[in-house]
């Protein structure tokens, strides 16, 4: 665990935050409503600026707390990151004992990035230090001076990156003409255009098609080898016809575990 002394990782906010925060502050009919929206959108800009430092790919346009609409509506701090998730931000003040997230926030994040400034009165704060990384939201309320290192960041990103990189190799057994750059590229454009329901659906009509230009490469290939040697192709034919029984269980894995690392459907 780390002190609460310790050094931490100073981000500096200018104009662009701040321009972005009172926008949506104004908007808001309550005033403790209109704090709230502005210290989320300091908090999402800071974490966002702290990645790019650790080269690590943040979408503010594709973020919920980033969104007028959501943010008005919820309580959240979102941003998103297109290799890994959504990651929750929340900012401290220099008194607070604890921290906590309303329950609808811990829902298919990465993890929550926490922030602290030294100014109180949010239009005021011109950076803010980055103390820790929540890896386990199960765990929270929790104490400021218990919080993780911010360490366990890239170690959880590590681990997401593992495991999806697991799954898009048991994808190219279905679509092996596919790079697993090209793979992910066209799963993220299935998941965008699909809601929850399609999701999964769309996922095995994708490799029942990589399948079937499998099939067909396979064939052409048998071609040759009928014209060499005779008593391969009936092992190859058994190939090209026995359908696969587990492609709906891995498009049905995919669609859960997608859904997880990239955010649930609306």
């Amino acid at each position: 665990m780390n002190n609460i002394q310790e050094s931490y990782m100073t981000i500096p906010l200018g104009n662009t935050a701040h321009g972005h925060a009172q926008k949506f502050a104004k908007l808001q009919a309550d005033p403790d409503k209109a704090i709230k929206v502005y210290r989320n959108i300091l908090t999402i800009y800071a974490a966002h600026c702290y990645l790019q430092i650790l080269q690590i790919k943040s979408d503010l346009e594709q973020s919920e707390g980033w969104n007028l609409a959501i943010a008005t509506l919820q309580d959240t701090a979102s941003l998103h990151l297109p290799e890994f998730g959504d990651l929750e931000c929340r900012f401290v003040d220099p008194d607070d004992k604890y921290i906590d997230l309303p329950t609808g926030a811990k829902d298919d994040k990465i993890g929550m990035l926490v922030f602290r400034a030294a100014a109180t009165d949010v239009t005021q704060i011109e950076e803010m230090e980055v103390i820790s990384f929540v890896k386990d939201l199960s765990q929270l309320p929790l104490e400021i001076a218990d919080l993780p290192s911010t360490d366990y960041l890239l170690d959880r990103l590590e681990s997401i990156q593992l495991d999806i990189n697991q799954l898009f190799t048991q994808v190219r057994i279905y679509v092996p003409d596919l790079s697993i750059e090209e793979i992910k590229v066209a799963l993220e454009k299935i998941y965008q255009q699909s809601d929850d329901l399609r999701f999964e659906y769309n996922i095995g009509k994708f490799l029942k098609a990589g399948r079937e230009r499998a099939k067909t490469k396979v064939a052409e290939d048998l071609m040759q080898i009928i014209q060499q040697d005779e008593r391969e192709p009936a092992l190859a034919r058994e190939r090209v016809e026995n359908p696969d029984r587990e492609l709906q269980a891995l498009a049905a894995e995919l669609a859960e575990q997608l859904q997880d690392l990239w955010g649930r459907l609306e």
